[in-house]
């Protein structure tokens, strides 16, 4: 029997509202540790020195990560933690709703048919208000700690491009990111919970997909996949990284929607042999396509994009009587600060 609207609706909320809690929580309040309240360092001139003043600008509340780390769990941590509470979540409720906790989702369910247009609205709706409740939260606690302050590029872990993007990624590149590893989620998305996948172990590869994303992208746009998280926490944030938000409406939305037509068409399991686009050799070459792709991008992706972060700061001979510059370039060679490392690129292969 079909659970009543009310009840799929709460449980989307719950969902909502534990991703966006546990995931950009444990940006906020974990990914860098100990937390460093104030960084003495040398002001550049924005207008003698704008690639510096740029530079120090987008790294902003992150800089203290670059100087020190020692307990954080930094990019690994962070993903696993989005990772973890879909998996959860999607046990604990996904048989209610259909699990979704996510408007891209929901708009890629649609897509393949799988939730009926009268319930799509209302999700939406649910999980935009679950997202900014989660975000008011979490900016109530973090706003509890003395010397926090909403300043650099990701503050209370929003998204974005250029200068908010966490490697300053333009807006070209993080609509790519955002758009494509959509599509792949709701790829494995509707692909786990097929009518011909293993029963009840669907919440175990789509939490995995989404610690995956994560490990691939955060310093692209520090990761959506979900425009309800990315508005969550940008109401707070304000600012550009508000003014941002489009982004992670209109990509991940198209993603999930192709992904959800792409399913319909090609690879749904249907009674009986296909012809054409749906015939079985054709069929089991596109999978082998979208497996072998996503095996290169997310653990290729992983080592190029993530493996080392804060990212090398090449310093010239015409750099070298610039102190802010220098010290910048030895602190990020000093060490591995928040990137994934061996560990983290060696899981994404595997995921």
């Amino acid at each position: 029997m079909d659970p009543p609207l009310w009840k799929k609706l709460l449980a989307e909320f719950l969902g909502t509202y534990w991703l966006v809690l546990g995931g950009c929580g444990s940006a906020v309040f974990a990914a860098a540790f100990p937390y460093m309240v104030s960084t003495p360092v040398i002001e550049p001139d924005p207008a003698t020195d704008p690639a510096t003043t740029a530079l120090m600008n987008s790294l902003g509340s992150q800089f203290a990560a670059v100087v020190m780390n020692k307990l954080g769990i930094a990019f690994l941590g962070v993903s696993l933690a989005f990772g973890l509470t879909v998996l959860t979540m999607a046990y604990a409720v996904g048989h209610i709703s259909g699990g979704h906790f996510n408007p891209a989702v929901s708009v890629g369910c649609l897509a393949a048919g799988r939730t009926p247009v009268k319930d799509v609205a209302a999700y939406i709706v649910v999980q935009v208000v679950a997202g900014i409740a989660a975000g008011g939260t979490l900016n109530s606690l973090a706003s509890g700690r003395e010397g926090f302050e909403k300043t650099g590029s990701n503050p209370l872990a929003t998204n974005g491009y250029d200068e908010h993007s966490p490697g300053l990624y333009s807006l070209g590149g993080a609509f790519l990111a955002e758009a494509f590893l959509t599509f792949m989620f709701l790829i494995i998305i509707l692909g786990s919970t097929d009518k011909n996948a293993p029963a009840g172990f669907a919440p175990i590869p789509i939490g995995f997909a989404l610690t995956l994303i994560h490990l691939i992208s955060i310093p692209v746009t520090n990761t959506s996949v979900n425009p309800a998280r990315s508005l969550g926490v940008a109401v707070f944030a304000g600012g550009g990284n508000l003014k941002q938000v489009w982004l992670f409406w209109v990509a991940p939305i198209l993603g999930a929607g192709l992904a959800g037509v792409v399913h319909k068409m090609v690879l749904e399991s249907r009674d009986g042999d296909g012809t054409g686009i749906r015939a079985p050799m054709v069929r089991k070459c596109i999978a082998e396509v979208l497996g072998t792709m996503w095996l290169v991008f997310g653990g290729c992706g992983s080592a190029v994009l993530a493996a080392v972060y804060p990212y090398t700061v090449p310093v010239s001979a015409a750099d070298d009587a610039n102190p802010l510059v220098v010290l910048l370039s030895s602190l990020f060679g000093s060490g591995n600060k928040l990137g994934l490392g061996f560990l983290g690129v060696s899981l994404a292969f595997g995921l």
